[in-house]
């Protein structure tokens, strides 16, 4: 998903990824934190989920 969001164009500066349950040190040439370990050197976090709710009416 990460990938796909800045294929897409993002123009902020990315400065390391959050993985939920970290698989990789490093991604894309940055550092990956697990979510558990957040760091305290961003302005902001851009959550790019695959999650999908479906709803049956």
């Amino acid at each position: 998903m990460a990938k796909r969001f800045i294929d897409n164009q993002y123009n902020g500066e990315i400065i390391d990824f959050i993985e939920t349950n970290k698989s990789t040190d490093t991604y894309m040439d940055r550092y990956v934190y697990d979510s558990r370990e957040l760091p305290e050197k961003y302005d902001y976090i851009v959550i790019a989920s695959s999650y999908i709710a479906l709803s049956l009416a």
